[in-house]
């Protein structure tokens, strides 16, 4: 089981990235600690949610007066280094290579931006090995349904925080499948990418489809979901197959920025206003679109559907378009719906590449769920403001303090950007002993600095790993820098306060001692600060288990193993005082993956993929042993022989070879005549006598390969 640290805020909101950095300066060790303060000319800018397109959020951004500022990322330009162009095809598609899933209906819920968001994991997950297009099957009703209900756990530290509906009276522009009136529900509350990433980045899934699957083709279909969710309460909040590592958004970028960003991220998850009428049919069963409706800024703004784009074709004609609307060039993106396969052409259309209201692309890179055993967090889903001191660098930090039971590593640092070319710095201060980070040690060696090219989401993995003891404190501090060359501020991502938008309630708190601001030799504690309701910057610390907070040592012979699926193997830890066995226990990372005996050790591969398996002695020590999944071997054969001359008394050493992705630990070798040559376990034949015989290799699954032995 993973382990989710401190507490977690919900915000369902648009498209925010954090690039981390560390302090620019060094932090003066007789700083100020200061609780009641305010930061001279600190700017703070709002998301706010401005419509609700028929389940798709859209948002404004306003300064502290409620004006609104004019910021759509377009001044955040990549440098000329970065645009240029590597070489793409001109047409590409991500079904050709069984990158991409099957098309999936949305049934009667406004669920499109979980939709868009899971299919666009799924296909990264694919492209990345961590799962194949018969396996790759995400929840978009667990991603759906633990955006918009808060932790019910009232002894949480996360208690009171997240995304509730509030009430029946919503806006006109809320889609209610119920009916106006009724009570609205978490699939039909809307959301965008932000709402995916924001859940997705606290470890709340994503999850299996079959541990929670969607189903919505009636309002009654839909009832029964929820009615199951809610029998599910907390139990399946932090089950996950993958964790999300990194979204960019590539909305001011280039074509072939994009078109890159698919052949090695896979499908990209975006937004578009979508009208029946943009079709060359003028109804849902049309193959091209392009709508003249609405037009530049006020086209996205309109954007009321997510979809997910798969593929492009440049030489796509623009005759195929609605004539008397039709662009005025050729190209289209290939676009993956969520409306099932009778709409459309089987669930896919056209978007020409001049259509203006597509916007909100990001990718969704995810990774195993093995890589980290626990994240430190406060906030559970993103930001609501953000702050800046215009013309200069800003830092901010979070302060944790580990578990008491395990000597932890800390390995990587996450964090949200919302402008492209962000440059920052990360430190890591251990083992403070006050409040402030300037209280503790930094950790030099775990500095880095560099910069994120696109707003989004961000994990960084330090250069070196972070040593932290058993329940003490250390801190992570970002420093966003000022880029005087284009004038883009370093804006601090934070929670904010809470708000009430179109039926939704979205709430955010903090303690005292969480989460800080530093300024003019100063720490300002966020959750103190007397101008404005700051609350946690969404700052994210991610460690591994190490040694358990007592003398005896748990430990592995080996620190890995390699199975197939169906495979079985036994792990032996071993004590470093002289307990029986019997005193340590087992359990696995991910069950899904990898099963183990809680008492014997024995593990099974059940599916392709990774896990952590932890043994852990009756005294609370634990060591930790990595095991990688693979496919059974369909075949198998020999290496370097399939036929071998050998003279009496000589020896020689046959192995197993695998095709790729293929894999079996335990390999048998027999002699069909052991008179006249023989095989040990790992391999080596030797010669006895004249004659022949046939040295045979087993893989467990009963896959064979022989060896034609003839002794001279």
């Amino acid at each position: 089981m993973k382990n989710i640290y401190l507490k977690k805020a919900f915000c369902g909101a648009l498209a925010a990235g954090v690039a981390i950095a560390g302090l620019n300066a060094p932090v003066q060790t007789d700083a100020k600690t200061t609780t009641k303060k305010s930061i001279d000319n600190m700017s703070v800018m709002s998301r706010v949610v401005s419509k609700n397109n028929d389940g798709l959020l859209r948002y404004s951004y306003v300064d502290e007066n409620g004006k609104k500022i004019d910021f759509d990322g377009s001044s955040a330009s990549l440098p000329s280094t970065r645009k240029k162009a590597t070489s793409v095809p001109s047409s590409y598609d991500l079904r050709k290579y069984g990158q991409t899933t099957s098309i999936k209906d949305q049934g009667v819920t406004g669920s499109c931006w979980a939709f868009a968001a899971v299919k666009a994991m799924e296909s990264n997950s694919i492209l990345n090995g961590l799962n194949t297009i018969e396996t790759a099957d995400y929840s978009e009703s667990h991603l759906t349904w633990y955006s918009y209900n808060p932790i019910t756990n009232t002894q949480s530290p996360m208690y009171g925080d997240g995304c509730s509906i509030k009430g029946t009276d919503l806006p006109s522009d809320v889609f209610n499948p119920f009916g106006q009136g009724q009570t609205l529900n978490a699939y039909d509350a809307g959301g965008n990418a932000l709402s995916a990433i924001f859940t997705l980045a606290a470890w709340s899934g994503a999850e299996k489809e079959e541990a929670a699957p969607f189903n919505a083709d009636t309002t009654d279909k839909e009832q029964e979901m929820i009615n199951t969710m809610t029998a599910n309460g907390e139990s399946l909040r932090y089950d996950s197959y993958v964790h999300l590592q990194n979204a960019d958004c590539l909305d001011y970028t280039t074509r072939s920025t994009i078109k890159k960003a698919i052949m090695n991220q896979g499908a990209l998850n975006a937004s578009l206003y979508y009208d029946a009428s943009g079709f060359e049919t003028n109804t849902n069963s049309g193959k091209s679109y392009y709508q003249t409706t609405y037009t530049g800024n006020i086209a996205k703004q309109a954007a009321n559907h997510c979809v997910t784009i798969i593929g492009w074709d440049d030489s796509y004609s623009k005759d195929n378009f609605k004539e008397g609307s039709r662009p005025s060039s050729n190209g289209a993106w290939l676009i993956a719906n969520s409306y099932g396969t009778k709409y459309n052409d089987g669930g896919y259309f056209w978007l020409s590449y001049e259509e203006p209201s597509i916007s909100d692309i990001y990718t969704m890179a995810v990774e195993t769920t093995a890589n980290y055993e626990n994240i430190y967090q406060y906030d559970g889903n993103g930001w609501s403001d953000a702050v800046s001191i215009p013309g200069n660098d800003f830092t901010g930090a979070n302060v944790f303090t580990s578990s008491s039971s395990f000597e932890e590593t800390l390995n990587a640092v996450s964090f949200y950007t919302i402008s492209n070319n962000q440059k920052y710095t990360i430190k890591v201060y251990k083992n403070l002993t006050g409040n402030t980070p300037d209280t503790g040690t930094l950790a030099s060696a775990c500095t880095i600095s560099g910069t994120a090219d696109y707003s989004g989401y961000h994990t960084i993995k330090l250069p070196t790993s972070c040593t932290l003891s058993p329940g003490s404190k250390f801190a992570v501090a970002i420093t966003y820098k000022y880029d005087a060359s284009t004038k883009n501020q370093a804006y601090i991502p934070i929670e904010g306060r809470s708000e009430l938008n179109s039926g939704v309630l979205y709430s955010y708190a903090s303690e005292p001692g969480q989460s800080y601001l530093y300024n003019d030799n100063s720490w300002i504690d966020c959750a103190t600060y007397d101008d404005r309701t700051l609350n946690n910057i969404p700052i994210k610390a991610f460690t591994s288990n190490g040694i358990a907070a007592t003398n005896t040592k748990v430990s592995f012979s080996k620190k890995s193993v390699k199975i197939g699926k169906g495979e079985t193997y036994t792990l032996k830890a071993k004590l470093s005082t002289k307990t029986d066995s019997s005193s340590i226990s087992y359990k696995s990372s991910n069950n899904k993956v990898v099963s183990v005996n809680n008492t014997t050790g024995k593990i099974k591969g059940l599916s392709k993929g990774s896990a952590r398996i932890t043994a852990i002695s009756n005294d609370g020590n634990i060591a930790t042993y990595s095991v990688n999944v693979y496919k059974a071997p369909k075949r198998i054969s020999s290496r370097p022989y399939k036929r071998k001359t050998v003279r009496r008394g000589h020896s020689f050493t046959v192995k197993v070879r695998f095709s790729k992705g293929y894999y079996s630990k335990k390999i048998k070798f027999s002699s069909s005549r052991k008179s006249v040559a023989t095989v040990n376990s790992k391999g080596k034949v030797k010669a006895k006598r004249r004659g022949r015989t046939t040295i045979t290799l087993k893989a467990f699954n009963g896959k064979k390969a022989r060896v034609r032995v003839t002794v001279r």
